[in-house]
């Protein structure tokens, strides 16, 4: 019946235009969700309600046959809107042709990050697992060998000064083929550890290279490194294409446990956009992706468990741990990283819990190249993980911190890219934005937010509360003029914006006081496992996507990092990347230290903890501490 069903709907053309060009014509049933039509052609637009119409974020133009507004539409994006052809994909469905019209900021970018070399460590010995050697192995040679394998062996061993262990019968019969009769072999070795991985006709030196690639809930950061010099040769970063399914891991385990078609698409698109970022990037560059042979990952145990097609089903609900938490390696190719046939992908151990591998990588590099100290350390990230170093011990936890610091569920918010505003300051009595990029902002991103509401709470615009004042009781015209009233609902206007006005909302405000309030009360329970106060803290570390570009001194005023800790913030970027490049350059030595770190911090649940939960109440009040 549903066969028949199908057949008789009739196909619909759809044309996709951004910026009033048109760049693509699709078609899709009668019937279907355009958000899911959108998503199917590789058109990544925030979603990140789950397509729940919460969000408001898939907001397009659209002309064309299409369903009617239903209530909740209607509510969200007022009949003013409606009118002039806006509508969210999420709820409307495909009725006939139809033309859809977005803006460039609505399509997801990468953005590079300016090269750097690697700090010169006197601790971390560069001994990278991968090497290549160049042999001759003259017919002579062979001859007075027991076989052309022995032959091989003990000329690799020479030239890599060290003993090679028996090259596999694929390996041999590849050598077989590349020799010549009478002439004996001549090429390049690629080697791991004392393994023969691969042998090929290559007498032209080329580059070995390992990349690092950091999956996080919101950005994907990958970076490509010469494993023969130790430099880095380029690093970007993306949006992760999975804040389609929702902004946070909950919410997209919520989807793919509820359907198995879905889990496979969120599995393939993330490797997919990962495949896609690797291969600009090598371009980029100037290198072969194909001589990559080593990949190193990091990611929060529900992106470990997606791009390694695990389905998170023991994360979503109680007892909330993974399905798995060992450190893992596999063929890249298996899952499907356009790299050398050879090529393995290492992923380093989870602690438990939602804190993942990239805490481990983060906690590696702050072990291993800083000096020993009493530390909290802070990854602001979508998914707040915590953890705190004490007289040879770590506590670490998670928390829901929500993606409000990395611009999701903001309603203007967008992370640090091209158009965002990342700073705002207080001068001659006004908020002055700054852009990335400079020119009329599009959005605002994190590290904005912070800033902003901070000044705003200084200037008694906010409440300690949370509560947006009304007019009258603002002592700052220009701020008094700022703040907008539409149904009893009030906002507060940053900037005059390409696309419409860059406002901060109350609910946004909401955002980020259950934000700072959950990283708050979960930095106060490590505390509390440690028995320790602040004033035995040495050292605040501050890592992830807000570690960049955060203003420490935002932070402090609207309670998110304790006033006592001022002078002892270190900001360390992506930490967990640093790590795992430094893991990588170390090989199996350095591999061994990180799997030996997350081993010995003991995952600190908060779930079901009855004092976190008292401790977030008072943690949601706007001001120092």
């Amino acid at each position: 019946m549903e066969e028949k069903e199908k057949k008789n709907k009739k196909l619909c053309r759809i044309e996709i235009k951004v910026n009033g060009e048109p760049i693509k014509v699709c078609w899709c049933q009668e019937g279907e969700n355009l958000l899911e039509v959108l998503r199917a052609e590789n058109i990544k637009i925030d979603a990140p309600c789950g397509g729940l119409g919460l969000c408001l974020k898939c907001k397009v133009m659209v002309s064309g046959e299409v369903s009617s507004p239903d209530s909740l539409e209607r509510d969200a994006l007022g009949e003013g809107s409606l009118s002039e052809g806006y509508r969210l994909a999420c709820r409307v469905m495909v009725l006939g042709d139809l033309q859809v019209i977005l803006s460039s900021a609505e399509i997801e970018g990468d953005k590079k990050i300016t090269s750097i070399d690697l700090p010169k460590l006197e601790k971390i010995k560069f001994s990278p697992d991968i090497k290549r050697v160049y042999v001759s192995l003259p017919w002579e040679q062979i001859k007075v060998n027991q076989s052309l394998e022995e032959a091989l062996r003990r000329k690799i061993a020479l030239e890599a000064g060290k003993q090679i262990n028996p090259i596999s019968e694929k390996v041999m019969a590849r050598v077989a083929a590349l020799s010549e009769v009478g002439r004996g072999f001549e090429g390049a070795v690629t080697l791991r550890c004392n393994d023969v991985v691969s042998i090929d006709v290559q007498k032209k030196k080329k580059p070995i290279i390992g990349a690092v690639c950091d999956i996080g809930t919101t950005t994907l950061a990958c970076y490509l490194l010469d494993l023969e010099t130790g430099h880095q040769l380029g690093a970007a970063v993306a949006k992760n294409p999975q804040s389609a399914f929702g902004a946070d891991v909950i919410s997209r385990i919520a989807q793919a446990t509820g359907c198995h078609e879905k889990f496979k698409e969120m599995v393939k698109v993330l490797r997919s956009r990962v495949a896609s970022l690797l291969q600009r990037l090598a371009e980029d560059v100037g290198v072969s992706l194909k001589d990559c042979e080593e990949v190193l990952m990091v990611g929060n145990p529900c992106m470990h468990h997606f791009f390694k097609g695990i389905l998170p089903i023991t994360l979503g609900r109680v007892p909330f741990c993974p399905v798995t938490r060992e450190g893992s390696c596999d063929l890249a190719v298996d899952l499907d990283l356009p790299v050398s046939p050879s090529a393995r992908l290492l992923f380093l151990p989870l602690i438990g819990g939602f804190v993942g591998a990239d805490m481990v990588g983060l906690l590696y590099f702050v072990e291993s190249v800083m000096p020993k100290k009493t530390r909290i350390v802070v990854d602001l990230g979508t998914n707040g993980e915590i953890a705190l170093i004490h007289e040879g011990k770590i506590w670490a936890c998670s928390t829901a911190a929500g993606p409000a610091f990395e611009g999701g569920n903001i309603s203007c918010g967008m992370v640090a890219s091209s158009g965002a505003i990342s700073a705002v300051a207080w001068e001659d009595g006004d908020l002055v934005p700054s852009v990335i990029g400079g020119g009329v902002p599009l959005g605002i991103s994190g590290s904005g937010l912070v800033d902003a509401v901070a000044i705003l709470v200084e200037k008694g615009v906010i409440l300690p509360s949370g509560r947006i004042q009304s007019p009258g009781k603002i002592n700052y015209p220009s701020l008094a003029s700022r703040v907008m009233e539409k149904g009893r609902v009030r906002s507060v206007v940053i900037a005059k914006g390409q696309l419409h006005d860059v406002v901060i909302s109350q609910k946004d405000i909401r955002q980020v006081q259950l934000s700072k309030g959950a990283v708050k009360a979960a930095m106060k329970i490590l505390l509390d496992r440690a028995k320790i106060t602040w004033e035995d803290v040495d050292e605040f570390i501050l890592a992830g996507a807000l570690g960049n570009y955060i203003n420490p001194l935002s932070a402090i005023k609207i309670g998110l990092i304790p006033s006592i800790m001022k002078d002892k913030i270190v900001s360390v970027g992506n930490g967990a990347g640093e790590g795992a490049k430094l893991i990588l350059l170390g090989g199996k030595k350095e591999w061994a230290k990180a799997c030996a770190i997350a081993e010995k911090a003991e995952h600190v649940p908060l779930e079901d903890d009855l004092t976190f939960q008292k401790l977030f109440m008072d943690s949601l009040f706007l001001k120092e501490f």
